[in-house]
């Protein structure tokens, strides 16, 4: 009975110790939990309201070498918000991680085995090609340390906002005196909507480069209010600077010639506007043709949020 007694006891002493041989418990070392987080524009996490899908990308801080990357859907960042590595997963050392959110259809991430040259960029943006937007995109970056430690470790990653909404509405340009490209069905802009200027692709920093420029083509619909010779359209860019060269273009859609041109500078400024100073933004710009056919009056205008939550701060 006593020698049963010593067995049960020793080997309840071994799982307390995680099977601990080495005398400086080198081999202890559990697990190290690595918690996402977005607090938005206030202190209440709103991650899961945000970020839907994780690409992580983990490099040895010193080398700088790809040592883990991770995709996470949203089922697997409802049961952790965010990644635990087991035993095998990372030795003890310094580590930098790099997570990009809701990166889908719209993103494409280049060469992340190239921690310094890696980038994420819309995938027509690639080939020179207009886009029709960018994805909701969510940054985080920074380092963390699995310590040589009998413990479960941990560490919190926040992320950034890494993306802009923003959102045009036009009125009155079906007294344009423009000719409907052939084939444009009765419902159809009159005029097309060009956006170009801005940030074609963002590093791994998470900064947004404008040297390299992007163009999108938006495609206006009916106003959903059911406004008479009312269209909208909306979409996602990334981060941009309130001095961008960036410009919104309208267009005759049979012949690509541009008829009018809003510099954002300008917009943003005229209006006492700034996207520098917040996390959530979002831009909505109303332009309504004049009675005279020619000028354009341009303001900003109230929109529905583009996305639940938005304006949950």
């Amino acid at each position: 009975m006593r020698k049963t007694s010593i067995i049960l006891l020793f080997l309840a002493a071994a799982t307390l110790l995680g099977s601990c041989i080495k005398e400086d418990r080198s081999d202890c070392r559990r697990s190290f939990t690595l918690l996402f987080r977005y607090t938005g524009d206030g202190t209440t996490d709103i991650f899961r309201e945000k970020v839907a899908q994780v690409h992580l990308y983990v490099y040895d801080a010193t080398t700088r070498a790809l040592v883990r990357q991770e995709t996470m859907d949203a089922a697997r960042l409802e049961q952790l918000q965010g990644i635990r590595f087991e035993l095998e997963d990372l030795e003890p050392g310094n580590y930098e991680a790099v997570c990009w959110g809701n990166a889908a259809q719209a993103t494409d991430i280049d060469q992340p085995e190239q921690r310094e040259t890696a980038t994420v960029a819309a995938p027509e943006h690639r080939n020179g090609q207009e886009a029709d937007t960018n994805d909701e995109l969510y940054y985080a970056g920074g380092t963390f340390t699995v310590a040589n430690a009998y413990t479960d470790q941990q560490d919190i990653l926040d992320f950034s906002c890494a993306h802009i909404d923003l959102s045009v509405r036009l009125e009155g340009f079906d007294n344009m005196v423009l000719t409907r490209a052939d084939g444009q069905a009765a419902t159809a802009c009159p005029v097309g909507v060009r956006l170009d200027g801005l940030p074609a692709y963002a590093d791994f920093d998470g900064t947004a480069h404008a040297e390299a420029t992007a163009a999108y083509a938006l495609k206006p619909a009916p106003a959903a209010d059911g406004t008479p010779d009312a269209y909208e359209t909306a979409l996602h860019t990334l981060r941009f600077a309130d001095d961008t060269p960036g410009a919104l273009r309208l267009v005759n859609p049979a012949t690509g010639t541009t008829v009018y041109t809003l510099p954002l500078a300008d917009f943003l400024s005229a209006n006492s506007l700034t996207v520098e100073d917040r996390q959530e933004v979002a831009v909505s710009i109303l332009l309504h043709l004049n009675d005279d056919g020619v000028s354009v009056s341009v303001t900003p205008f109230e929109d529905e949020p583009i996305h639940p939550g938005l304006d949950e701060k």
